[in-house]
């Protein structure tokens, strides 16, 4: 690290500041998440980005944002929680049950969008949205087979729509595209903005998930 600064002078972006930092169950699983190909197959991450290791650090917003819904992506924010789960050496709170969310969310985001980098969704921005999203439907229910290509058709409708917007700012959209093209084009990586678009999403494709008995009955 020391001999690639002296050469180069290049200074040390925050995830790789973590990396030097960090050695705790949390930091470990981004690490574990980030070596999927996945993410580099589907132009989620770049060779450039995950050369300064910025895949991990997308990692890391993932993971929090299933624990814990949306969240700022600032590095303070994200060194606190890095912070936070740090004096757990072998497992940290809610680890299991965050992993086994990821892995299904994932799973279920390749089943819908199998062709996935040549959407929108792609776009790091968009992706955060929709595997949060997921991620928070999938806690309360299920999505049935038979409605996995009414998702894919929705979210394909729905980038049309917010590109249009994007486009022309007057041009005539459904409610949900108008909000998330508000909170897509400044700040995207704020609580509140990241909050706004996963409130979009939501209405787009909330209505496609089933509801385990557990959750219908409070």
């Amino acid at each position: 690290m020391f001999r690639r600064l002296n050469k180069y002078l290049t200074p040390l972006n925050a995830q790789e500041l973590r990396n030097a930092t960090y050695d705790g169950a949390f930091a470990r699983l981004a690490l574990r998440l980030a070596s999927d190909e996945y993410w580099a197959e589907n132009r989620i991450v770049t060779s450039v980005s995950i050369r300064r290791m910025a895949d991990v650090e997308f990692m890391s917003e993932l993971v929090i944002g299933v624990m814990h819904g949306p969240q700022g992506g600032s590095a303070k924010v994200v060194d606190d929680y890095y912070g936070n789960y740090e004096d757990f050496d072998e497992e940290f709170p809610g680890q299991r049950k965050a992993t086994r969310l990821f892995r299904v969310t994932l799973e279920t985001v390749k089943t819908v969008l199998p062709n996935i980098k040549e959407t929108r969704w792609s776009n790091k921005t968009d992706f955060y949205t929709l595997f949060v999203t997921v991620a928070s439907l999938l806690q309360m229910g299920t999505l049935p087979r038979s409605s996995e290509s009414k998702v894919r058709v929705a979210l394909g409708r729905f980038a049309d729509e917010i590109a249009t917007r994007l486009r022309e700012e007057r041009a005539r959209v459904s409610e949900p595209a108008i909000d998330y093209v508000r909170a897509v084009e400044k700040g995207a990586n704020d609580k509140r903005r990241r909050a706004d678009r996963q409130a979009a999403l939501l209405d787009v494709i909330g209505r496609f998930f089933k509801k385990k008995r557990s959750a219908l009955n409070g």
